[in-house]
């Protein structure tokens, strides 16, 4: 089972610096993931890093991993890190469809 946990890393007047973390809490290790959520109107995401794939209907988010970065061993983590325009935090996140 993947859990996310939404982190901001840094501020400015402007926006700000975020990471996910996705942890594996299964015995089995995963080979793909998808991080959605929607973040509130006025608030943009600039740049993104971590290897994921972006795209966006409105204010819907939705990152899969990278081919170098979706198999997720047990107990192990990886991070989506991104950067904002506004200062609403993400909201209905899911990971692999699934509410978090």
């Amino acid at each position: 089972m993947l859990t996310t946990k939404f982190v901001k890393t840094s501020r400015w007047s402007s926006g700000y610096g975020a990471d996910y973390v996705i942890t594996n809490h299964g015995s089995t290790r995963t080979t793909s993931s998808v991080l959605e959520f929607d973040l509130p109107s006025g608030t943009t995401i600039t740049k993104w890093w971590s290897g994921a794939t972006r795209s966006q209907n409105g204010q819907r988010y939705r990152f899969t991993n990278a081919s170098y970065n979706g198999d997720i061993a047990p107990g192990a983590t990886e991070d989506l890190g991104f950067n904002t325009s506004g200062t609403g935090t993400p909201l209905t996140c899911t990971m692999n469809g699934r509410p978090r």
